[in-house]
């Protein structure tokens, strides 16, 4: 699947002022950037976060833009606008 496709996939999956549980983000990071379970369990530790708290998509590409994958999550956060 190109980066596009996962781009708007993941738009067509989430409603921009809702919450989601972390844990939805934690697979579609996998998704989007092909992020190893490693490194996403150590993000979340590393920033104490726990699967069942909740984010926005806005918070979320807060989160990850300066992290692995930001490129595709900056493209993520452009397709957005």
């Amino acid at each position: 699947m190109s980066i596009d496709d996962k781009i708007e996939s993941f738009i067509s999956q989430f409603d921009m002022s809702l919450k989601y549980p972390a844990s939805k983000f934690y697979d579609w990071h996998n998704k989007l950037t092909g992020s190893c379970e490693f490194g996403r369990d150590n993000y979340f530790k590393n920033h104490e976060i726990d699967m069942d708290d909740k984010y926005t998509v806005t918070q979320f590409i807060n989160l990850t833009l300066n992290e692995y994958g930001g490129e595709i999550i900056s493209q993520l956060k452009t397709a957005l606008l």
